[in-house]
């Protein structure tokens, strides 16, 4: 596994990045023999230290973790509790969905981020620029499994295929924490 481990505002000695990889390789190994890669980030600002860890098992699945405390070792084990928690987590719900023996499918597409203009160009008004053009796949999941992954991911949306429907849908974490589900056909 390719675990790149960096400090911000702090110097990450080698006996901390031992201990950082020691400790990461154990729990990640736990749950996915071959993760592709890892990522360890330790920032500080001021007396707080802020630890965020992701893991990129495959599948087209990042989980990420974070954690804010006073000690930098104390802070990196909370986060990587927090991480195998969720990796717990993603492995009983996909035993549970292999049980069942569903079909998946991933469609291609492109992910485009809009924002301020930078460049002089003939602009259309009303009309945002397009600042970068992603390729993305859309993957085709229940909502369950939607959420699921948006969770692991930390990501504040997710737009997918529903399996049960075969219509395009979005789920998305809501101002109060809930989950809100966007299905056009209902």
């Amino acid at each position: 596994m390719n675990l790149q481990i960096s400090g911000r505002h702090m110097d990450i000695g080698p006996s901390f990045q031992t201990f950082i990889e020691e400790h990461f390789e154990t729990v990640v190994s736990r749950y996915f023999g071959r993760a592709v890669d890892g990522a360890a980030v330790i920032t500080k600002e001021n007396s707080h230290i802020h630890a965020e860890i992701s893991v990129h098992p495959g599948r087209s699945l990042n989980i990420h973790a974070r954690a804010n405390g006073s000690d930098p070792h104390q802070t990196f084990m909370d986060a990587l509790d927090k991480l195998n928690i969720q990796m717990r987590r993603y492995k009983a719900r996909l035993r549970d969905h292999h049980k069942q023996e569903k079909e998946t499918f991933s469609y291609d597409a492109m992910q485009y981020v809009v924002g301020d203009h930078h460049e002089e160009e003939a602009v259309v008004p009303d009309t945002p620029p397009i600042v970068a053009e992603i390729s993305a796949k859309i993957p085709s999941l229940t909502v369950s499994e939607a959420v699921m992954h948006m969770d692991l991911s930390n990501d504040g949306a997710l737009f997918f295929k529903n399996k049960a429907s075969g219509v395009f849908n979005m789920v998305y974490r809501r101002k109060d924490g809930a989950i809100g589900w966007v299905d056009p056909q209902n």
